[in-house]
């Protein structure tokens, strides 16, 4: 089944104004760009408020600007000439993107979720989450947020994500048990951590941590014990959910894209294209 938005996100577009695009939808310094706080744009609010509202209707369908659209939503209160850039570039970007569709159809009864995390990549030091659900192969859902709480580890950063996608994928699971579209809660998540992974699986860390981390290891640990939750390793160049968590080049949006849109996880989950990425390599890249 083909699904879209292309006659909402066309007149959004036509109400804004915009009649050029852009190849992505942000660019490199997207979260740590801002406008000074200490700067009166309240003249702004009205316009900047309504444009992003529109365009927060079509996360549903476009996964690919749920980042970006996250993000301007919390410069709604002072948006200055930077926000207004920002989205400005969100908008042109969809209107490159309008007759962008979505095919879905659940291949297999396989509850899978995509989660990854990008340590301290806001301006206050804040990680941001990146999330992506699948049934059967199909997208169902996309989640991009900054994290409450300053982490002090990479390590930290994907515990929190993993815990966090993890509750959100149990609720689902949750759902198709009560109306009988599944017989029992199982699913897999797929994490680029090896060492986040061996915390969920041991259910303790690093010592001294406080009680809300302790938490999250022995919920993770749990989940696995009662086989409820499997873990597996996913590197780092087939990890969906890390567009989700910070800006990203044309070629890794493009990758992200083409199996979601395209009703092709299973697909990109299976290939073997890693490119003799060494676990090492991967690591390094999480830092």
């Amino acid at each position: 089944m083909e699904v879209d938005m292309a006659a909402m996100t066309r007149k959004f577009l036509q109400d804004a104004g915009i009649n050029k695009s852009s190849p992505s939808p942000s660019n490199m310094d997207f979260f740590t760009s801002i406008d000074p706080a200490d700067e009166d744009y309240s003249s702004n609010v009205d316009m900047f408020r309504r444009q992003v509202c529109s365009i927060m209707y079509l996360n549903r369908l476009r996964p690919d600007i749920i980042k970006e659209t996250c993000h301007l939503a919390t410069l709604v209160t002072n948006p200055g000439p930077i926000a207004i850039a920002k989205l400005r570039r969100l908008q042109e970007y969809l209107y490159g993107t309008i007759d962008k569709k979505m095919i879905l159809g659940a291949k297999t009864k396989e509850i899978m979720l995509y989660a990854d995390a990008s340590y301290a990549t806001h301006a206050d030091s804040k990680s941001h989450t990146g999330s992506i659900l699948c049934f059967g192969g199909s997208f169902i859902e996309a989640k991009s947020k900054k994290q409450k709480l300053v982490t002090t580890s990479s390590c930290e950063a994907e515990l929190y994500a993993l815990a966090e996608g993890v509750k959100a994928t149990l609720g689902f699971a949750k759902v198709l048990l009560e109306i009988e579209l599944i017989d029992h809660i199982q699913f897999k998540v797929l994490h680029d951590n090896r060492s986040t992974m061996t915390i969920a699986a041991s259910g303790e860390g690093v010592t001294n941590k406080s009680k809300h981390f302790r938490v999250r290891y022995h919920f993770l640990k749990e989940l696995q014990d009662d086989n409820i939750l499997k873990i597996e390793w996913c590197p780092t160049n087939k990890m969906l959910a890390d567009a989700l968590t910070k800006p990203v080049t044309i070629k890794v949006m493009k990758k992200f894209c083409q199996p979601i849109f395209e009703n092709k996880v299973l697909e990109h989950c299976l290939s073997k294209d890693d490119k003799g990425v060494s676990d090492a390599q991967q690591r390094d890249s999480k830092g």
